[in-house]
Formats: structure tokens, C-alpha cells, sequence
């Protein structure tokens, strides 16, 4: 597993919260492993495809290939899951709920804030490990302001993630 450090999606400096995102594909799953340091704990749902991303969550895309395709995983600070099919065209992306769970978590509390570790098998994305590319989140909403710290493995440069760039992070 490799580690990544996520910066401000806005500017691309560094990031008022910090956060860590390690990832990796181990037996046949992606695996990603965030520590999130400053957390309010703000969760904005309980249930499966609930809004997470209206509170604090980690969020990976996930790019297998397939063109303006990518698969958008959520999870927030009391393990609840969000799983999304995005396709994105034209800086319009359009989503698809998945009402599967494909992924396994786990969240533990820590002093500095919280961990939350994913675990995707490939054959739930139907694909290999070299096709995959991916990007990194972190929202952090300070107790419920929407947006008030977007992080990005690779930042997009502006108030959204959702917006179409080259730069993807292979896993190793």
C-alpha cells in the first residue's frame, strides 16, 4: 500500500485538516485506509445511499475504463455507505444509485479524530488492478456547513469534485 497525503481541493496547498488516504490492492480488493485528523463527526445520514456527502465523509472515484464512467464510493464517520455509478459528461454528471453495498468498512474513533478503512473486491468494480484509477476525498463540514473543507488526493482546483481530469492515481 502506498501513502498519499490529501491536500486543499481548492488551491492544492496544504490542507487545514490533515488527512492521509493509503491504498493498495491486497487479495483480490482495493483497499483504501484514511486517517482524518480535526473531525467534527458530522454525520448527515444513517442509511445506505443516504446524502452523505452533506457531512463529513472520505469518497473515492473510481475509474475502471470504462469512457466518463467512474464509480463513487462514500463513507461517513458512523459507517454508514454510499455507493454511486457517475457518468460524466460535459462537466454534468449524472448518478445512478447502486443498491448494492459492494464494499466492507471500518471506523475507529482515535484522539485526533477518526480512521475509516474501505475494502472493495474487484470483481465488484468488474475490473483488473491495472485498469483502475482513482481519486481520494475528504469532506470535513465543521459540525454540518456544507463543503466547509474539501480535500483531494489530486485537487480539482475549484468547490466540486465531480469535475473530469487526467490526473488519476493507479494503485499498486
Amino acid at each position: 500500500m502506498k501513502k498519499y497525503i490529501l491536500k486543499d481541493n481548492k488551491t492544492g496547498g496544504e490542507s487545514p485538516y490533515f488527512t492521509s488516504v493509503e491504498l493498495g490492492v491486497e487479495n483480490g480488493c482495493l483497499k483504501a485506509n484514511f486517517v482524518c485528523h480535526h473531525s467534527s463527526m458530522y454525520s448527515a445520514g444513517n442509511n445506505f445511499n443516504d446524502n452523505l456527502y452533506n457531512g463529513d465523509v472520505v469518497e473515492l472515484f473510481i475509474y475502471t475504463g470504462i469512457k466518463d464512467h467512474y464509480f463513487e464510493i462514500e463513507l461517513s464517520p458512523n459507517n454508514a455507505h454510499f455507493v454511486g455509478d457517475i457518468e460524466n459528461k460535459d462537466r454534468s454528471p449524472k448518478l445512478t444509485l447502486i443498491n448494492k453495498d459492494i464494499f466492507a468498512s471500518t471506523i475507529t474513533k482515535t484522539d485526533l479524530g477518526y480512521d475509516a478503512f474501505i475494502s472493495i473486491p474487484l470483481s465488484e468494480l468488474g475490473c483488473s488492478k491495472e485498469s483502475i484509477r482513482l481519486n481520494a476525498y475528504r469532506i470535513e463540514t465543521n459540525g454540518g456547513e456544507p463543503n466547509a473543507c474539501l480535500m483531494a488526493l489530486n485537487p480539482t482546483m475549484c468547490g466540486s469534485f465531480h469535475v473530469r481530469s487526467e490526473v488519476k492515481t493507479p494503485v499498486e
